[in-house]
């Protein structure tokens, strides 16, 4: 399928110590940190209304949300994070939901002309802005997999105090949401109606149709002085008012940001982000990331000594993690999308067992759980689904996958070592091979073939993983022993190897 190719080259990226050896010279000054890789992809976008799928984003620990920088020259939007995006509902829920005004000595600070930098670096958004007289940096990391959190910087650089006022406002796209004053905070209570893929494959939403889903979207402005809903859909934080900052002296925002899915407890994550202290959090977000890199680039590779080489393997880190969701819905253990947008929003077979390969070496629980996800679903006979999503009604049954899992959980293994895995999903895994046998050999050879539950052509190409190859153009399908079991008549070299 075409979406799987950039998971390959992904997890192919993060293989890099099996790669042919090539001739390099070492780099005086190699790239080992978070600061080292900044914009390694370009999340710097604006969602012009709520379905748009064609925008990068940045998400972490698992969350179902994820954010974006303001465009260069932003004016509208300079100082705010995008977003957020949910991943469940293919849409965006707000342009922003705070953009900040600051005042200095009653006039307005302009962002857009002192902007210095926008990056985006693995594992956090960061702006900074800056001129003569002052500097302000602001900052977003995920805390969990339901909050992000935002830590704003102004320091007086100049030789006087300075008068200086902070507001907040932000809103959301849809016109339904029901906007509750909270304690410092504001939620909105967003719904999703049912939605489709139109001719011209943009997503339609289909305003006549029940409600499908709902999520609150959350912001909590914990060094505000007053927070306040705008109507239904719009709030506005009053952060300080002439606030006399003296020089050398610097004053911290803090905000988080919680969106939570429909069943959730959204009164026990409030609760558990108030333990939470901002910095520590983001200390927290630098350590376990530097980490991650050291375990990454520390293969001894030859690719590892130059720096270009570094960055593709970080970037496919930070893409890989991106689309790594906790578990949700009716999706039982964490695992990826291969992307966040369109049809493809939900965790398929051999994607995952193949993403399970890359991020076992810098995320090795994620990828444990990764490689469990499908066999959740795992039918009595022991075919495992091609499809498992949010919404189980939308499983595909229609096929599976090649049976790369027993590959995939030998290479978990490998960079563990833990054997409770094997354990655990050995006899998932014998239990699918059986099922290949007893329903895709059509003649009993031992040899195996490409089918379908539903006895169509294009769902055992689907099967194959190679959709429309045309080594299927003249392929007939066979009906086998069993009521839901059809084979193509042909046994391919690839299935079997």
């Amino acid at each position: 399928m075409k979406h799987l190719f950039p998971i390959y080259g992904m997890c192919g990226i993060l293989w890099l110590g099996a790669c042919t050896p090539v001739a390099t010279q070492p780099e005086e000054s190699l790239f080992t940190t978070q600061e080292d890789f900044p914009n390694l992809l370009n999340v710097k976008n604006v969602p012009e209304q709520a379905v748009e799928g064609d925008l990068n984003l940045f998400s972490d620990l698992g969350a179902w949300s994820g954010y974006a920088l303001p465009v260069n020259q932003s004016r509208a939007f300079a100082g705010a994070f995008i977003g957020p995006m949910t991943m469940h509902g293919r849409g965006w829920i707000a342009q922003t939901l705070a953009q900040p005004t600051l005042m200095v000595n009653g006039e307005k600070y302009d962002l857009t002309r002192n902007t210095q930098t926008a990056k985006y670096l693995p594992g956090k958004l960061v702006q900074h802005f800056k001129d003569v007289r002052l500097e302000f940096t602001t900052e977003l990391c995920f805390a969990t997999s339901r909050t992000a959190f935002v830590r704003s910087v102004i320091t007086n650089l100049s030789d006087e105090p300075l008068k200086v006022s902070l507001t907040w406002e932000g809103g959301v796209f849809e016109e339904n949401t029901v906007a509750t004053k909270l304690d410092k905070g504001v939620r909105f209570d967003y719904p999703f109606y049912g939605r489709r893929w139109g001719a011209d494959r943009q997503i339609i939403t289909l305003r006549n149709e029940p409600l499908v889903d709902e999520v609150a979207a959350t912001v909590f402005f914990r060094t505000a002085d007053e927070v306040m809903a705008v109507g239904n859909d719009s709030l506005r934080a009053v952060e300080k008012r002439d606030y006399l900052l003296q020089t050398g002296k610097s004053y911290t925002s803090e905000y988080s940001q919680t969106l939570t899915l429909k069943g959730e407890e959204t009164d026990k994550e409030y609760t558990a982000i108030k333990s939470i202290r901002f910095d520590q959090c983001f200390a927290d977000n630098e350590q376990r990331w530097n980490q991650g890199l050291q375990r990454v680039l520390s293969t001894d590779s030859p690719y590892m000594k130059e720096n270009a080489y570094r960055n593709i393997a970080v970037k496919a880190m930070m893409t890989l993690n991106s689309n790594w969701r906790t578990p949700a819905g009716d999706i039982f253990h964490g695992c990826s999308f291969p992307s966040y947008t369109g049809f493809i929003g939900g965790c398929w077979s051999w994607d995952a067992w193949q993403i399970a390969s890359g991020n076992v070496f810098y995320n090795p629980e994620g990828a444990k759980s990764e490689m469990l996800s499908l066999f959740d679903y795992q039918a009595e006979n022991g075919m495992v689904p091609d499809f498992i999503g949010y919404n189980k009604a939308r499983n595909n049954w229609r096929d599976s996958k090649p049976p790369v899992a027993s590959w995939g959980a030998m290479n978990v293994y490998k960079a563990t070592g833990d054997k409770a895995f094997l354990g655990e999903i050995f006899d998932k895994l014998y239990k699918f091979h059986q099922w290949w046998y007893a329903e895709r050999d059509h003649d009993h050879n031992g040899i195996c073939e490409y089918g379908s539950t539903d006895g169509t052509l294009i769902a055992a190409a689907w099967e194959s993983g190679m959709d429309n190859g045309v080594r299927f153009d003249n392929t007939k399908m066979l009906q086998n022993e069993m009521e839901k079991a059809w084979s193509m008549d042909q046994e391919n070299i690839c299935l079997n190897s």
